[in-house]
This record gives structure tokens, sequence and C-alpha cells, in this order.
């Protein structure tokens, strides 16, 4: 767990992660200000203050002065020059410590302007999680200095003020990066906003649909300088639009539909000059289209679905080595996955992976070390399961998702990051070796159920002592239930002695003490045995599941038949931890999760 943004067990369930010239953006609840646009970014200790993302700050420096200032973080940064008319003027030591080159002389100025007014873009690198925040700094050379406070991540604006939200949704960066979202400020409706990650260059960008009245922009697309999405301008219906960040370069692209209808483009994907997409022209129904920037020309590449105004509904449209890969329904496979290299003789039915006409649904489409991976339903194979995209064969493989200890049912929303993907699923763990130990003469099975009103400390500690048996119970190994720090026992007594209670040290000391060798726990009778006690049916939080699963957790995979693994069970038991939204800055994957406590 990265930030707490809600204290206690209320969840603020960031959404939308966004790598944004690595800083990381995302909507989240923090109970006051509604869902809004949230960022999280190593925070610089500046002149003026920090910064989380890139401000501007001023300092005052005596002419014949090498030394600038000394930068600080709340985190192991790497410093360095990103820009400024006059960062060739500067250099930045590894201990933060920003210099002029050469000392500068107030009456013959080489600043850029000449001014005596010296431009510098500092960026700090997180060496941990690869995040970066940029300081635009103004140093002016006559005398003085300042140094104050830091913060930490932060709510960019709470562009619906008070409780309510503004639902910043669709979030994309151009390459100057500057971000267009949709959001709502009460006013306007959904409409088109853009924001460089800071307070004051949040703002609404055009109001397409004037008025009250919302755009609802969506299906956004970037390519270089521009952003290609679908909205409703009020007149023509929801067609494809583009914008290159400005109100005035922020267009109707193309009316598909004609009249008040729209034809709702969506899946947008650029390839070799031609824009890719869904669309409804009212008399295919929905099938696939492309647009021209050659010619400004848009055109249906193919009718799959030929029966009048029944489309065969495209979606997950994908680059994979110039190719389209995309699923698609037609009148006799089902909703199966398809390739077409931009033509009508070109588009065909790519496999039928669930025959029989009963569709496999592909979904959750990731490209990992040249290969294409997807998830899947398959008779053939019980449930939805990953799949594979041969890179020279065009032909799919299942990748099936189990351990030693464990098997992943129905594996969602994957995420490749170097040469890993990440994914959630239904884990479920293998059943013990009925000749591995005493186990089953021992342990009753289940888990401690937290009681109403404990701590939050108290709830980690009925969390960790779960989460070890757990994982004792698959592995066998008395390490997991132990005394000693990284065992079940170590966090009985941590409940023991921070909280007052021997609720866990009276369950260890009965059923996991005899099968280490550890002594039982020491305690008076009469401390109290309130915080927890034990369900055989029930999750450590209390709700009804099926024992014999562990809920969604975390996945991790290389990508081959045998290289998937449970990476954490984050919400200890039966309970789910749902990882989603996944997003990649450096060489660390951020995603929301619920551990159960925070």
């Amino acid at each position: 767990r990265y930030d707490d943004i809600v204290d206690g067990p209320t969840s603020s369930e960031p959404r939308q992660l966004v790598n944004a010239e690595q800083r990381l953006f995302f909507t989240a609840d923090d109970g006051i200000s509604g869902r809004e646009l949230w960022s999280l970014g190593v925070t610089i200790q500046g002149p003026t203050g920090s910064s989380n993302g890139e401000s501007t700050a001023v300092i005052q420096v005596e002419e014949e002065t090498k030394k600038v200032f000394q930068y600080n973080s709340n985190s192991d940064v790497t410093w360095s020059i990103n820009g400024g008319d006059d960062a060739d003027q500067f250099m930045i030591k590894k201990n933060g410590w920003l210099r002029f080159k050469d000392a500068p002389i107030f009456n013959t100025p080489v600043d850029f302007d000449q001014d005596n007014t010296y431009e510098v873009r500092i960026r700090a690198t997180d060496q941990l999680i690869g995040s970066a925040s940029d300081q635009l700094l103004n140093v002016q050379v006559i005398d003085g200095g300042e140094e104050t406070s830091l913060l930490s991540a932060k709510l960019v604006k709470n562009i619906l003020a008070g409780e309510q939200s503004s639902n910043p949704s669709n979030i994309s960066t151009l390459s100057d990066g500057d971000m267009l979202f949709a959001a709502d400020n009460g006013k306007k409706g959904i409409e088109l906003w853009i924001s460089q990650g800071t307070k004051p260059s949040t703002s609404l960008l055009k109001d397409i649909n004037k008025g009250s009245k919302a755009s609802n922009p969506k299906e956004f697309l970037t390519h270089q300088t521009e952003v290609y999405f679908s909205a409703n301008d009020g007149k023509v219906g929801q067609e494809l639009w583009i914008s290159n960040g400005t109100a005035e370069g922020t267009t109707l692209l193309k009316d598909i539909n004609k009249g008040v209808s729209g034809s709702f483009p969506s899946d947008l994907l650029w390839i070799d000059q031609r824009l890719f997409f869904a669309a409804d022209d009212g008399r295919h129904g929905r099938e696939l289209w492309s647009y021209s920037t050659s010619d400004q020309s848009s055109s249906m590449v193919l009718d799959i679905q030929t029966e009048s105004n029944i489309g065969s509904n495209p979606g997950q449209l994908t680059n994979y080595n110039g190719q389209i890969i995309f699923v698609a329904d037609d009148e006799i496979y089902g909703r199966e996955l398809w390739i077409s290299d931009g033509t009508g003789s070109g588009t065909r039915l790519l496999d039928d992976i669930n025959p029989g006409g009963l569709s496999s649904n592909p979904s959750d489409f990731s490209l990992l070390n040249d290969q294409l991976y997807f998830t899947a339903e398959s008779y053939l194979l019980g449930e939805r399961q990953i799949f594979k995209l041969e890179n020279n064969a065009f032909e799919t493989t299942a990748v099936l998702s189990l351990d030693n200890d464990n098997t992943a049912n129905q594996p969602d929303d994957l995420h490749s990051s170097g040469n890993q993907l990440f994914y959630s699923a239904e884990t479920i763990p293998a059943p013990p070796d009925e000749n591995s130990s005493e186990e089953s003469a021992t342990d009753p099975g289940g888990f401690m159920d937290a009681a109403d009103g404990i701590s939050n400390d108290a709830i980690g500690y009925i969390n960790d002592y779960n989460r070890r048996i757990s994982e004792y119970r698959r592995s066998g190994d008395t390490f997991d239930i132990q005394a000693s720090a990284g065992g079940a026992g170590f966090s009985a007594n941590m409940l023991l002695d921070f909280e007052n209670d021997a609720s866990l040290a009276r369950d260890w000391n009965q059923y996991f003490q005899p099968l280490t060798n550890d002594p039982p726990l020491q305690f008076s009778s009469n401390i109290p045995s309130v915080a927890a006690s034990r369900s055989t049916t029930q999750s450590p939080g209390g709700n009804n599941q099926n024992t014999e699963t562990l809920g969604r957790e975390l996945w991790i995979s290389n990508g081959e038949m045998n290289g998937n693994t449970l990476l954490m069970d984050i919400n200890p038991g039966t309970a789910s931890s749902n990882p989603s939204n996944f997003s990649t800055i450096g060489s660390n994957t951020y995603f929301s999760a619920d551990d159960g406590v925070h």
C-alpha cells in the first residue's frame, strides 16, 4: 500500500490510474470533496515550499555566487535538470544542490532575456517508485532566498465545490504533458477539461454542448499532439471529434450518422495514418470503420453482420504488428477473435475459441514480450482463461493460471509491465496434503473474525494472523505459524501486548502452538478476549463466503504455462482485495485494492 487517502477502513476507491510524464494521476473520493482528480508523485522541498507535480518558484541570489539552493524531498530521489530557457547555465549535485556553472555578474547577464532572471526546471525522480515531479525555478540575480515546508500527494482541484463529485473520467495525455478529461462542474454538464496537474492549470477547455447539457466526451485516443474522442454537441449526436488542447483546435471531425442520432464512435485505434473505430451509420448497425487523415474521408471497413441494422459490435481494437486484432459477433460463430489489415478483403475471423456458436467474449487485451494476451471463455477449459496470440503464427494458446498451491479462476484486468503480466483472479487454494502434517486433527478451519468497534491496529494484527494461517494451510511450513517474527503466533502476541486482548493468543495456544516447537504464549487469565472470535464459515471481515477460496487477489505471470503465481493475498482469508486500475511508472506498478483495513 502506497497511500491511504481516507484514514481508517473507508475506501477512497482510486480509479483510472494514468501515467502522465512520470506522475500518477487518478480519481478518488476523500469523503470531503467527492470524486475528483488527484495526483501522486514525489514532493519537492523548493524555495517557495513543496510541489507535487510542477510548480513555479522564484529565488533571489547575490551576484558572483554559484550556490543557488539545496533541494530536498520526502523520498529518496535523483535530481536532474529538465529544461528551462537557461538550463545550460546550471548544474545540480546528487545531494540536491543547484549551482550556476559560472558565477553570474549582475552588470553582464547571460540569461535568455538578459534581465538577470535565469529560468531552469528541476526534476526529482523517486528512486524506488520511479515517479517524478518538476519545479520551474526563476533565479533572480540580486540577493535573498528562503525555504519552507513539505506536502504530500494532493487533490489537484475540487472542480465541483463541496462534497459532490465532478467525476473526472477518460483521462488522456498529450505529448506536451497536458491532460484532457471529462468532468462536470455542476454548471456545464459533463464537458472537456484540461490540466497540467496543478490547480491553476485545470480548467474547462470547451463547452461543446452549449449551456447546461452535457456533451459526454469519451473514448479518448491520443496520437502525438492531438486527441480523438466522441462527443455530442447537441446538433449532430455523438460523433467523432478532435482536439489539440486548445478551444479553437477542438472541432467535429466527422458526422458519420447524419442527423441528430449519432454514430457513437468507440474503441479508437491509430494505425498508419488511419483512425479505426466502431460506429453505427444508421443503416448497417455497429461495424468497423476507418478515417483517413490524408483525404479526411471515412468508410466502413466491412459489414461483418450483414443483416440490415444488426451490427457485429466490434470492440477491443488493438494494434498487433500492424494488424487490427478485435472482437466481433457475426451470424455464425458468436462473439470471437477477429483480425483485419484495414481492408474488407483482409478482415476475417481469427479463431473460434469457444466453438459451436458459443461466444468466448475475448477481453483484457495486453501486449507482453511481442505476444498479445487476453482473457476468453472456453467450455473445453471449464471457464474464462488467459490466452496468448503467438507472434508469428497468429494462433491462440491457453495459458492456464495456476501455481503449486493455488488456481486462478476468472482472470481479469490484465496489465503488462516490463516482462511481467499483472492481473486479478478468484483464488482457489489447493487442498491440503492428507499426509503432510497433524493439521487435520488440530486446525479447526476458518479464520478469526474481527469484532466491531476495535482499533485499526487490532484489525491489522487479526488480518496478519489470518493471512499467516492461510499461508500455512497452503505450504504446510510451520514457519508461517511460529511465535517469532513472520508467524501467526507473533501477530497473536502483538494483539496481546499492544491491545491488551488475548483473543488470538488463546486461539493460537489451542490450535497452532502444538504444531510448533514454541512454548505457549503467557498471559493473565483476567485479560479480555473480545477483539476476535473464531468462525469456520465466515471470512475475517464477517462476509459469508466459501472457505475454500482466498477471494479475488493479485496474480503475476511471465506469460508462460508454468509462469503464474499468486503474488499476494492482500486481504487475508476468504475476503477479496479486488486489485484493479493498474498503471506503471518506471519499474513500479500501481493499482487500487482493499486490504480490509484501509
